[in-house]
């Protein structure tokens, strides 16, 4: 039997909208003087600028049209011209008394349309007519296999996690080390990894060399890589230092076009890590249907067996989760809080991992950590300290434990007799309830702030924590009993 190339029709309709415009600007413009074409450019220029058509695409386009009709000796002004609209964010139009075009307006209204269509358009999914239900035997029975760990007890393959601290932290040399050891099959930490996954690391900031002068440490102590199992798109080497935004569709498509060579060489994959997502993007970090479209963008990439790790900066509270608007680990899988730990005299790297969200993951799986690195190449873990605060805080809350402790046993005493009235049905609930309420003696905020020698505010901030406190206070008392 004939064996078919499968049509991606998405990369048809797209070549189809490329060569169209192509054609449009040749009939509308053709290879006119300069003076004329630099009037109609601005005019053209500005038609891509109002109907948001990256700056880059409409470079491209201009340049492939500037071959077309042998006026490559345009491109430099050309692209001049086109930038300064861009940057300016000034611009003319399709029908421009000041730049004229010489169509009628039926015309010009095609030209638009066919610019518009240079954005492509999701096709909105059909309503289902109905939902898919199974009995739970019908349900148990349909084959669903478990999520793999590509890091055992902490990321899984084609999840979306992510990994976020303040800047200068370490949190670039941190997944360095994490993603050196997935690519070559070998542990990180204390975490072992059962297969090597392939790397595609989209590096937005990084000094170019920065990665090979940090990779050299990696490779000393591991060896080499599998050939293309670990990708490098770095900002530095792209036209004009730049990665397109990816909130963009170019950007994304350009990126997954990158895991999908991976793929195809590799047979795996790739896991994709974007360093990091401020220096990718310039989406409104509070504005949660801006990250909405790098969100959807994820979970297309999810859908399609690709793991991703986010690279994010902390808000201004430390430990605090990623900066911006909450929704952005919605779906996130695992979510680590880094931040470095000083200390005087110390020459290695350290850092406190805390579990921000942790799903699949068992409680005895998400205590924090420190993760120390000697630049050496090797990553170990250690026991979590705490800091000054954090044990001033839990010795304040033991005594507010003990105090409220002694406050419930002295008031039990003073229930006594009502208590024995209630039991022989002297009083009933009621009149129990109002002869309680008035033998409550127990300290209120401000009165705990004046026994603990602090403000009435720190007094509130210990209270936020102290249910947490309580709960794992009763949780060690009985275990202790067993």
């Amino acid at each position: 039997f004939p064996i078919f190339a499968e049509i991606d029709y998405q990369k048809l309709k797209k070549l189809f909208r490329y060569q169209n415009i192509l054609a449009a600007l040749t009939m509308l413009i053709g290879n006119n003087n300069t003076g004329e074409m630099n009037s109609l450019l601005l005019a053209v220029g500005g038609e891509f600028y109002n109907q948001e058509i990256p700056e880059e695409t409409t470079i491209k386009i201009i340049n492939k049209w500037h071959s077309i009709i042998d006026r490559e000796d345009r491109i430099k002004e050309s692209e001049a011209c086109i930038r300064g609209i861009y940057k300016s964010k000034k611009a003319s139009n399709i029908f421009s008394k000041t730049h004229f075009v010489p169509i009628d307006d039926k015309s010009k209204h095609q030209f638009r349309q066919i610019v518009k269509d240079l954005i492509e358009k999701k096709e909105e999914a059909k309503a289902p007519r109905d939902l898919t239900s199974y009995s739970l035997r019908e349900y148990m029975n349909l084959g669903i296999t478990p999520s793999r760990f590509m890091l055992d007890r902490l990321f899984k393959e084609h999840s979306i996690d992510f990994i976020s601290g303040p800047k200068g932290n370490g949190k670039t040399e941190f997944v360095l080390g994490l993603t050196h050891s997935l690519c070559r099959g070998r542990p990180f930490l204390d975490y072992t990894c059962p297969d090597p996954m392939p790397i595609v690391y989209i590096d937005g900031e990084m000094d170019p060399y920065d990665l090979i002068e940090r990779s050299q440490k990696y490779i000393e102590r591991l060896g080499p890589t599998q050939n293309n199992y670990f990708t490098i798109v770095n900002f530095a080497q792209q036209l004009n230092e730049t990665i397109p935004d990816i909130k963009s569709e170019i950007g994304q498509q350009l990126i997954t076009d990158v895991l999908e060579k991976v793929h195809k060489i590799t047979a795996k994959k790739a896991v994709l890590v974007l360093d990091n997502l401020r220096s990718l993007s310039n989406y409104k970090e509070n504005d949660s249907d801006e990250y909405r479209l790098i969100n959807s963008w994820l979970l297309r990439l999810r859908g399609q067996c690709y793991t991703s790790i986010v690279i994010d900066h902390h808000g201004k509270v430390a430990g605090g989760g990623p900066r911006g608007t909450s929704s952005k680990t919605d779906n996130a899988n695992v979510s680590l809080l880094l931040n470095a730990v000083k200390e005087k005299g110390c020459p290695d790297m350290v850092m406190k991992v805390e579990f921000d969200k942790a799903r699949g993951l068992r409680p005895d799986e998400t205590e924090e950590y420190e993760a120390v690195y000697a630049f050496n190449g090797c990553w170990t873990k250690q026991k979590a300290r705490k800091d000054k605060k954090e044990i001033d805080d839990n010795y304040m809350l033991e005594a507010i434990y003990l105090l409220k402790k002694k406050e419930e046993q002295e008031h039990y005493a003073r229930c006594y007799t009502i208590r024995t009235q209630l039991e022989k049905n002297e009083i009933n609930q009621s009149e129990y309830n109002k002869a309680e309420k008035k033998l409550r003696n127990f300290k209120t905020q401000k009165d705990l702030a004046e026994f603990l020698n602090i403000s009435a505010g720190e007094v509130n901030q210990l209270m936020q924590k102290y249910r947490d406190y309580l709960s794992q206070k009763e949780i060690a008392e009985k275990t202790s009993n067993y």
